[in-house]
């Protein structure tokens, strides 16, 4: 039972902008619970403020579905227009929503969702034009993820770990009591990292991480902010398990990676930013720290499979937080 409620959970996407940074386009997905397919439909809703942007006119909004997420399968299943406020494109589905050329667009598709075990990627696209009557269009693409025959799942390691402990609490009924909503607070965190701004890692011991995918001039001030608000902290790295795990996606993401490590406070006692805890010595590698070049050194750290390196705190590369799940 407890399985098959995580999984819906986890379906129920809610990719939303982090705080703080608020984008012009936003897409949410809510699945009823498979009890309840016959009565309540699948809700896409798409929300859009041309304020936010160049576009002057709003010609039309349109929610898509691909089962493969590529751009040539996506197929309109319900569009508005200045003139239409509604158009569902599909039987049995319902399409609603209106245009404000001036503030805030929305379109809402509801409909049944397929019993057929697929995953399913939802794309909701803005065309319209800017002042001087050149074409504009803004998209956004989000996965379903769900449980399927063929694994079409964009998060196929979390789901293997569901799976493993889902198998240890149906075998102890007391268990299942305690961790069930753990599971569940776990699943809706993962789902609301907005995997547009962050790159984000499989499941290590309970918890991900998340990459900054924009390459920018370190502050570690701000960086520590959005990672609180991403719900985790700027990574801290305790052992070399860890810090292999990490440097290895960090690899993946860019060339220099921030962690929270630093001794911006005391010259040479490098401590975690969020804790205050000092940091391992025995993940530097080489003659790290060494921290050369002009005043005031270097005193931030960024991350490699092999060890960690101090670096200028004004140097520019991406940042990795980390999130607790479980």
């Amino acid at each position: 039972m407890y399985l098959r409620t995580v999984l819906l959970l986890l379906g129920v996407l809610a990719i939303a902008s982090a705080q703080g940074n608020p984008k012009p386009l936003m897409l949410r997905v809510n699945k009823p619970l498979e009890k309840d397919r016959d009565l309540n439909p699948l809700q896409a809703f798409c929300t859009f403020k041309n304020s936010m942007t160049k576009m002057s006119t709003v010609n039309s909004l349109t929610i898509l579905r691909s089962e493969t997420g590529k751009k040539a399968d996506f197929i309109p299943i319900a569009t508005i227009t200045p003139k239409s406020k509604s158009s569902g494109l599909e039987s049995e589905l319902t399409a609603s929503g209106h245009i404000n050329q001036g503030g805030e667009s929305a379109v809402i598709a509801q409909y049944k969702e397929p019993n057929n075990g697929y995953c399913f990627y939802y794309k909701c696209l803005i065309e319209g034009t800017d002042k001087q009557g050149r074409q504009r269009s803004y998209s956004r693409t989000i996965q379903d993820v769900c449980k399927t025959d063929k694994r079409k799942t964009c998060c196929a390691d979390l789901t293997e770990k569901v799976n493993k402990i889902t198998e240890e609490i149906e075998n102890n009924a007391q268990a299942s009591l305690d961790l069930g909503p753990k599971l569940l607070e776990a699943a809706n965190k993962l789902a609301s990292i907005d995997r547009v701004t962050y790159s984000v890692s499989s499941v290590y011991k309970g918890r991900v991480y998340i990459v900054t995918r924009v390459d920018a001039f370190f502050n570690i001030i701000a960086a520590g902010k959005e990672c609180v608000n991403a719900g985790g902290y700027l990574v801290e790295i305790d052992d070399r398990e860890e810090q292999k795990f990490v440097g290895a996606f960090g690899k993946q993401a860019g060339r220099v990676i921030f962690t929270g490590e630093n001794d911006i406070e005391t010259e040479g006692s490098f401590v975690h930013y969020q804790s205050k805890k000092p940091m391992p010595n025995l993940l530097w590698y080489g003659r790290n720290p060494s921290n050369s070049g002009n005043e005031p050194g270097e005193d931030c750290v960024i991350v490699f499979a092999i060890g960690l390196n101090d670096v200028s705190c004004k140097a520019k590369g991406k940042f990795v937080c980390e999130i607790p799940l479980i």
